[in-house]
């Protein structure tokens, strides 16, 4: 009974323990919970996971807007193309984890025969905050989200990505179309202009128009048609006899538009005729192609220049009523010129084009840096003599010339040229192969237009006391600062023009021939022979050397482009000298015209070129008719038009590391090839 009572009285002791410790607890935990330091804390916390969880909902709202605004875009594509293209970046504008895939027939999904599928796919990271937030929100935001859309195929493009060519005839008084006149790729047959308006008559056959301009995208046409009875309209493609197309046009009087219910296949002409026996009237044919921004921007492109160096170069119109405008750095110009900036290696070139309501821009470059320009000059057309040459090279803003034609027109071609591609207008070197007239007749002219800081000449003089001579002896003594050096000089060194492009002078063996000869004929004989190298490519320039050719063939190498020697002589173009340095390219240099006094350049020549390669690319920069040529090969072509007939102009030629290319004055891409030349064929079957 006593150990029931102790035991009672010890359980007792202990809750009345555990009573207190408890109070003591709470006491404390009210202490802390009242403390300034533990109220500070709880409101961090809160605040923190409330910032933490707006910004996520923040992020995940916006991924949801990411991913409805693709969607909006997808099913809407057919009405705004190109904005939806742009928009459907979202990557770019929003700076989120987003990869838009699309169907390789996004950009042209409305002429397909069937349906296109577009995908869209947006992938975003979530982070565990991120998890929280989108499960306790419900915002449904996984990882990955998908969706297709299928959009559906259209007969006709959207306005956007049409090409329309309007011939309104707005521009024409009344009679400047005269009959058969083409008005930019139309060509009207028994028609003239008439109050803005294209007049078809019936003169004993039926007036028709033809689209000769051969557009490379299938097209729609249209018109407007005005007659008194009712027409039958027939089309013919490609000059076939046979009736493409066959339509009754029903008219009243009045003017009625015409809408070709068939669409007209790329790549062909067509011939619109009108079977009448009245006249009718045509106004606002219109034209509709479908080019996408990447056609329009393949066609401005080839029509760039192969070599082009200031932006009034570059073309300015697209089809009939789309102008092409340029931007570039202010900077990279300099007197209208394309210059590179300092640790520049390009020029960007933003190219916009605009028509109707729509723009098109793109980017080009244009490397300045390492392309060198060579100019064979035409001094033709301004030289009174027979002869003469010169050579103008380009790199960078170093300016070398060879060579200068036989008077101050001769300067005068060249200063033309030196002026509209030179960057600083100061010659570096000139360059004067030997003492004839049609060679350094023009230097007085260069020499008093420009700064020259380096003359390089044949060694001596001249075999006779000409006043050509002394007036080229007086023009480099009395440019101050000018260093007269003669080409022995460099026999033993190249001339550097830059890190890629060089000169070197061959030792022919006769530069001193004068000096030991004097009482001998020797200007032809001593002239300079050099070999320009860039990169990969060589040009031999040889001056008159036509006698010593055999003696330095084997001290030259291969070579790409031969400056045919004494302007086509038929001994400067030997066989074995030919076989020797193995051009690809000759570019004879022979003054104002083929067939000139000296009968310049010798069938001879040419047909050692030919002969040994069939292939070669032969050009002449002077041109000329051959009905006046006697059998001896001189021609008596006197006036500019006969100079004119199938003449090259000055020739360019481009070097680039990657190869050059040639381009003329006159023939653009495709100079005049000798062997298509009348005057050519009229030697080769005389």
């Amino acid at each position: 009974m006593a150990n029931t009572k102790k035991t009672n009285k010890s359980t007792s002791v202990s809750k009345k323990t555990n009573q207190t410790i408890n109070r003591k607890v709470k006491r404390e935990v009210n202490r802390i919970k009242k403390s300034p330091i533990f109220i500070t804390l709880v409101l961090v916390v809160v605040i923190v996971c409330g910032v933490l969880g707006f910004l996520s909902y923040s992020k995940l709202t916006n991924y949801q807007k990411d991913y409805n605004a693709c969607l909006d875009i997808l099913n809407n594509i057919n009405s705004e193309v190109r904005e939806s293209i742009d928009k459907v970046n979202i990557k770019e504008s929003y700076k989120t984890n987003i990869d838009v895939l699309y169907d390789e027939n996004f950009e042209r999904p409305y002429l397909n025969d069937e349906n296109v599928t577009l995908f869209i796919e947006l992938d975003y990271t979530l982070n565990p905050i991120d998890k929280i937030v989108n499960d306790t929100l419900g915002l449904n935001v996984s990882n990955k989200v998908s969706k297709d859309v299928t959009i559906k195929s259209v007969p006709i493009v959207i306005e956007n990505n049409l090409v329309k060519q309007k011939y309104d005839f707005n521009d024409y008084d009344d009679s400047d179309l005269d009959n058969e006149d083409n008005i930019d790729g139309i060509t009207a047959i028994n028609s003239t202009s008439y109050e803005n308006m294209l007049k078809l008559s019936y003169n004993n056959s039926n007036p028709y128009f033809i689209i000769d301009n051969k557009l490379e995208k299938n097209n729609s046409v249209s018109f407007l048609i005005k007659g008194n009875s009712n027409v039958t309209l027939n089309i013919y493609k490609d000059n076939s006899d046979e009736v493409y197309y066959s339509k009754l046009i029903q008219l009243n009087g009045s003017f009625i538009q015409y809408n070709l219910d068939k669409a007209m296949d790329a790549n062909f002409v067509y011939k619109f005729e009108f079977v009448t026996n009245e006249d009718i009237y045509i106004d606002d044919i219109v034209i509709l192609s479908d080019y996408s921004d990447s056609d329009i921007k393949n066609l401005v492109l080839n029509d760039f220049p192969s070599n082009y160096n200031k932006l009034d170069d570059l073309p300015k119109k697209l089809f009939n009523n789309a102008t092409i405008s340029y931007d570039v750095d202010s900077l990279n110009l300099k007197d209208g010129k394309l210059v590179l900036k300092e640790n520049e290696e390009v020029v960007t070139i933003t190219v916009t084009v605009n028509y109707d309501s729509r723009i098109i821009r793109f980017v080009v470059t244009k490397s300045l840096g390492d392309d060198v320009e060579v100019y064979f000059i035409d001094i033709g057309l301004l030289n009174t003599s027979e002869c003469g040459e010169s050579t103008y090279i380009k790199v960078g803003d170093i300016d070398v010339i060879i060579d200068s034609g036989s008077t101050s027109k001769s300067g005068e071609a060249i200063i033309n040229v030196v002026n509209e591609h030179s960057n600083d207008k100061v010659i570096d070197y000139v360059i004067a192969t030997h003492p004839d007239r049609d060679h350094i007749g023009g230097m007085p002219a260069l020499f008093s237009n420009y700064t020259i800081l380096n003359c390089i000449k044949f060694v001596g003089k001249a075999d006779s006391d000409s006043q050509v001579f002394k007036d080229f002896k007086a023009s480099y003594e009395e440019e101050a600062g000018c260093n007269v050096i003669e080409v022995t000089s460099f026999l033993s060194k190249s001339l550097e023009l830059s890190s890629n492009c060089s000169i070197d002078f061959i030792d022919t063996g006769f530069y001193n021939y004068g000096v030991e000869n004097p009482t001998k004929k020797f200007n032809n004989i001593i002239s300079i022979v050099c070999t320009l190298n860039v990169y990969d490519t060589k040009i031999l320039f040889t001056g008159d050397s036509d006698d010593i050719i055999k003696q330095y063939k084997d001290k030259v190498g291969n070579i790409d482009i031969l400056k045919v020697a004494h302007h086509g002589s038929k001994i400067g173009t030997a066989p074995e000298f030919v076989s020797a340095i193995d051009p690809e390219v000759a570019i004879i240099c022979n003054g104002t015209k083929l067939g000139n006094k000296y009968k310049h350049p010798h069938y001879e020549t040419l047909q050692n070129l030919y002969d040994y390669d069939a292939n070669m690319k032969v050009y002449a920069i002077s041109g000329g008719k051959a009905e006046d040529c006697n059998s001896e090969g001189v021609c008596t072509n006197k006036t500019i038009e006969d100079y004119m007939w199938q003449r090259n102009g000055t020739i360019t030629l481009i070097i680039t590391s990657s190869g050059y290319t040639l381009s003329s004055e006159y023939y653009n891409d495709n100079p005049m090839e000798m062997k298509n030349t009348d005057f050519y064929k009229y030697y080769r079957h005389n």
